[in-house]
């Protein structure tokens, strides 16, 4: 709220038009959201939530022990394979073989469904 300097009610709603959270309609490409410490899930929570109610494609992972900087290189690899598996499939129709990975990989043939599909009015 510090940021607006209004509460989104009434008049003060004009002030909140270019909240990322009132625009999530607005978004066109897939997105990989990483929650990252003990309490990720809640800052990363309405996004999420907002982007599956209206069909698009998105994927919530969490890296809890990690902090802002990830310093842990199991947590730094975590977050970068998940990007570079993330945007080889978006990008370039490539998955990784590993059968390690294969569940992750039908999750987003289904995310990328979406994509296809006439997304709701507003």
């Amino acid at each position: 709220l510090q940021a607006y300097k209004e509460l989104p009610v009434g008049q003060g709603l004009n002030a909140w038009h270019s909240a990322p959270a009132f625009n999530t309609d607005k978004v066109k490409t897939p997105l990989r959201i990483e929650a990252i410490g003990k309490f990720g899930f809640l800052f990363e929570w309405e996004w999420y939530v907002l982007l599956k109610r209206l069909l698009k494609p998105v994927e919530l992972t969490s890296i809890p022990a990690g902090v802002h900087v990830l310093v842990r290189p199991q947590d730094r690899f975590a977050s970068q394979q998940g990007t570079v598996d993330w945007m080889r499939f978006w990008l370039k129709n490539e998955e990784d073989p590993n059968p390690r990975k294969a569940e992750q990989y039908a999750r987003w043939r289904e995310l990328r469904k979406l994509q296809k599909v006439k997304q709701p009015a507003r």
